[in-house]
């Protein structure tokens, strides 16, 4: 059963590729809503996936291409071509009926590989505290859960149910998830050994077996303990491309050109993502802005008022977190200038610059491996204690951006800073109907990143802006009815109903 499931994923590898999910939700699903009949539409989806499934099949036989495409292959893509964008896009009729069998067998298909992991386990083996289940089946499963849910709670609601199933999957993934017994055996032999994480020593995460990386635009900490399901941040993504070895590349060395398609095919597979959700991430699955809804959520119930930034304090975040994001490239890009004492010029400066003041590398450590996991404080010998001091200082950050005013920090935050270049532009888009539109200001009070163009843009539909991060509190709080509604590829995606909240 295993090797006939093994080779039917080989035969559907093309399902696992960025570009078929960047055709079929750019191209294909638009040309497919203009049908005149059902059968015309599924001709203008599933004619067009096919021919591509071939094309990639011969291309694999190509050792270049193959090299490539295979370095872009995850199973992200899988779930978001088969489940993501479907439910977003079909219609809740009896076309939707049809589709959650799909989700349905995603759902039985993980329920089986867990019975599956779990029977992998020898008898004589210590018990296993967690799940094995491949990082596919896992994805897709939890992704059809979710889809599957939806229509049943508000959009409140299911966003909750979101942050939470991406907080267990993406920070305590590494604990929690493996792929086989053999995976967790290994871990557990790991940590048997005192890792300093604050020294960024290479972990291994589950993805990297197969030696392919995936990366969110959001913030699950590649340094947690075993890491998890997807390896890295964009920010780690982009300390790795400056500390490659160009002159190697250019004299093409193997190892160097091995490691510069794996970082191209990640951040090309990155850049995709990133253009079809934009900032949604950010919003919905950063576990570091789940933790400060947790601050946020306790400020409210203290009932303390949220301080209410104003544009001088949100420049200020903004030009602060791009500068500690600059000095932290800077740094990286002296990779190849370290000695073996990891100094460069005389100065102690560790291997992933920015990771090491990063909230993200001293809280998910301890959610995946408990208070004794928290990281050591660098010392005073990393750039004369720049590293130390600046730890302490941005940890505080967070905690005071969130305990006292909502979401100050993604103003902070670099990754989101890249995120948000494609709110505009790209596949999302947040419409308002201005002729329904009462002034009333409910989405401004509502808007945890404090913006007031949804309420006061009365010209132009697209009221998406650069900092929102697409948490939808204004479409479920918005009093009219359509008046606000979210957008995919000129597609309503949900839409704002007055007492409802969904």
């Amino acid at each position: 059963m295993t090797s006939l499931i093994h080779s039917v994923a080989e035969a559907l590898s093309p399902l696992a590729s960025p570009f078929l999910s960047l055709v079929t939700a750019v191209v294909l699903i638009p040309a497919a809503r203009q049908a005149r009949s059902t059968r015309i539409a599924l001709a203008r989806l599933f004619i067009p996936v096919v021919l591509f499934m071939l094309a990639y099949h011969g291309l694999l036989f190509l050792p270049l291409a193959a090299r490539w495409l295979k370095a872009l292959e995850s199973p992200v893509w899988v779930a978001i071509l088969l489940v993501v964008l479907p439910a977003m896009h079909l219609p809740r009729n009896g076309d939707w009926r049809w589709f959650r069998l799909v989700p349905a067998c995603f759902v039985a298909l993980l329920a089986w590989g867990i019975w599956q992991g779990s029977r992998s386990v020898p008898p004589e083996a210590p018990r296993v505290i967690g799940i094995l289940v491949r990082p596919g089946w896992l994805i897709a499963g939890v992704a059809s859960v979710l889809v599957l849910i939806q229509p049943f709670l508000s959009l409140n609601l299911f966003r909750r149910a979101v942050h939470i199933t991406a907080l267990c999957v993406l920070a305590a993934g590494g604990f929690m998830l493996r792929q086989d017994y053999t995976d967790f055996r290994d871990m557990r032999a790991r940590r048997t050994v005192r890792r300093d994480v604050m020294n960024l020593s290479e972990t291994s995460p589950v993805m990297g077996r197969d030696g392919r990386l995936a990366y969110l635009p959001s913030a699950p900490c590649r340094f947690s303990p075993d890491g998890g399901y997807i390896q890295g941040c964009n920010m780690e993504l982009s300390q790795r491309i400056l500390q490659l070895n160009y002159r190697k590349i250019a004299g093409h060395d193997v190892a160097e050109l091995g490691a510069l398609e794996a970082v191209l095919a990640a951040f090309l597979s990155f850049t995709i993502l990133s253009f079809l959700v934009a900032r949604w991430c950010c919003g919905w699955l950063c576990p570091l802005s789940t933790m400060g809804d947790g601050l946020d959520w306790l400020r409210h119930r203290l009932g303390v008022t949220p301080i209410r930034a104003g544009p001088a304090t949100h420049a200020a975040m903004l030009g602060s977190g791009g500068t500690l994001a600059g000095i932290g490239l800077a740094m990286s890009a002296l990779y190849h200038h370290l000695d073996a004492t990891g100094r460069a010029f005389g100065v102690r400066i560790p291997v992933f610059p920015f990771c090491k003041m990063c909230p993200s590398q001293q809280i998910c450590p301890m959610i995946n491996a408990g208070p004794a996991g928290y990281p050591p404080l660098p010392g005073t010998e990393w750039a004369f204690g720049f590293f130390r001091y600046g730890c302490l200082i941005v940890l505080a950050l967070y905690v005071l951006c969130f305990a006292a005013a909502r979401r100050l920090w993604c103003r902070f935050c670099p990754m989101g800073m890249i995120s948000g270049l494609f709110n505009r532009g790209g596949s999302f888009m947040l419409r308002k109907d201005a002729k329904r539109c009462n002034g009333c200001g409910m989405c401004a009070e509502a808007c945890p990143m404090n913006i007031g163009k949804v309420r006061d843009e009365m010209q132009e539909s697209n009221v998406s802006t650069y900092d929102c991060v697409l948490c939808l509190r204004c479409v479920a709080v918005c009093p009219r009815d359509g008046c606000l509604a979210l957008e995919h590829e000129g597609h309503e995606v949900t839409r704002s109903h007055f007492g409802t909240g969904t």
